[in-house]
């Protein structure tokens, strides 16, 4: 909480009402009046702010991203989590209204208006449109809580429900390291700034690596702050700062924070496509899901996968992105002769008339594997160890069925067997 004399400087003007005034009083008296829970469903974040002085708890990663946009944003004076409830008249199934208390997530104090922040994620606040639509609004861009709304503007503040479009993960990972380098201590590079201007003036954008490169930076901190401060550009929604060699920046100045009438969250933007190339074939893949892309290379399949993704992540984009590196390593790591010598061990002991087991046929093959290296034949074969034996089971599950009962158990179960398959 501030102290008495930051409350001087930041008291609120006199634009805000005598209501307004009184509520944000007691709220710095009494901050975080209820604690945020721990109940099934909220994960519980907790947030040192430096602009506060003390410790904010969210109760959902949305909340937490709210309290970084509010944190990074210069135009917020000050904010507090869970403030003191407001009392409001919500609408039962009767369709008769009833009293109620209401806890926004985040108060907001600006130099002219006092917000009244809620932040939920699309999919729950269709739900609340649909399940209490006396209560729930949607006008096509902005969700309402219509008694929230109502209590807000009798105190003289604002009411603004805020969505995972509005805060994308990706814009808190960026705005995490924004908010990291204002705590550096090296400003060996910040003299460096007309330098770079100059440079972003000639090649019109230009990766973070390569402008560290071309500057003779020792690190990207001065080139952070200064995407912090607006000197340059940043496209902050649809490119990640920690890979800086695919992070580009330009030459104009913008600035970022949370709209005073809470229409969006404008963010500098070079472009719409982003640079990153799994960020792109993350946006392409949203394109094709809007039906604003069509790609006859893709299956139907594909898309319903790529649909249950982005449907079960609360519509986050960075469920789109490619995860071909985590497939790991699809060529064979056993050799041939190897595969070979498997193959004829499990011919000569399963596919006999005799009932041997899994067991004794691992037996088997680990004899067969030790005479051969015993007797020195160059090869790979020699060379390589034993497969496990669930990797053996895995070779047994890979030969045909017919063939195996055929061999084990006559003709009658290799016609059963055939019928099964059919």
């Amino acid at each position: 909480m501030p102290t008495n004399a930051i409350k001087a400087v930041v008291r609120p003007s006199a634009t805000i009402s005598q209501l307004a005034r009184q509520y944000v009083d007691r709220v710095r008296l009494n901050p975080s009046r209820r604690p945020a829970s721990t109940g099934m469903g909220n994960c519980c974040y907790r947030y040192a702010s430096q602009k506060m002085g003390c410790v904010l708890m969210g109760e959902s990663t949305l909340e937490y991203r709210l309290l970084l946009l509010l944190e990074y944003d210069r135009g917020v004076i000050e904010y507090y989590d869970q403030p003191e409830p407001v009392s409001v008249q919500i609408t039962r199934k009767d369709g008769r209204l009833t009293p109620s208390r209401y806890t926004a997530d985040a108060l907001v104090l600006r130099g002219d208006c006092c917000i009244l922040y809620e932040a939920k994620y699309v999919k729950d606040c269709d739900a609340l449109c649909r399940d209490r639509s006396n209560d729930w609004t949607h006008d096509g861009s902005l969700y309402h809580f219509e008694p929230a709304e109502r209590a807000a503007k009798a105190m003289g503040a604002s009411h603004i429900v805020v969505t995972d479009i509005d805060l994308p993960a990706i814009l808190a990972e960026n705005l995490e390291c924004l908010l990291s380098s204002r705590d550096s201590l090296d400003f060996s590079g910040d003299r460096k700034l007309s330098a770079c201007l100059d440079i972003l003036r000639d090649v019109g954008e230009s990766t973070i690596s390569s402008l560290r490169s071309r500057l003779s930076l020792t690190t990207v901190e001065p080139i952070l702050r200064w995407i912090d401060a607006g000197h340059i550009s940043a496209d902050l929604k649809g490119q990640r700062l920690v890979i800086p060699e695919e992070f580009r920046v330009g030459s104009r100045c913008h600035t970022l924070s949370v709209g005073q009438a809470g229409r969006e969250v404008p963010v500098v933007a070079l472009h719409d496509a982003p640079r990153d190339s799994g960020m792109r074939e993350a946006y392409r893949r949203l394109q094709i899901l809007r039906g604003e892309l069509h790609d006859s290379d893709v299956s139907k399949r594909s898309i319903r996968r790529w649909r249950v993704l982005y449907e079960g992540s609360d519509r986050d984009i960075l469920s789109l992105v490619p995860v071909v590196h985590r497939r790991g390593n699809r060529t064979p790591r056993i050799p041939e002769d190897h595969e070979r010598l498997i193959k004829a061990v499990i011919c000569e002991t399963l596919k006999t008339p005799i009932a041997a087991n899994a067991t004794f046929a691992y037996a088997r093959y680990l004899a067969a594997h030790k005479n051969a290296a015993s007797s020195k034949c160059p090869g790979a074969l020699v060379e390589s160890r034993p497969v496990s034996f669930p990797t053996f089971l895995r070779r047994i599950a890979q030969q045909d069925r017919v063939s195996m009962a055929s061999s084990r158990s006559g003709t009658r179960s290799r016609r059963r067997r055939r019928r099964s398959s059919i």
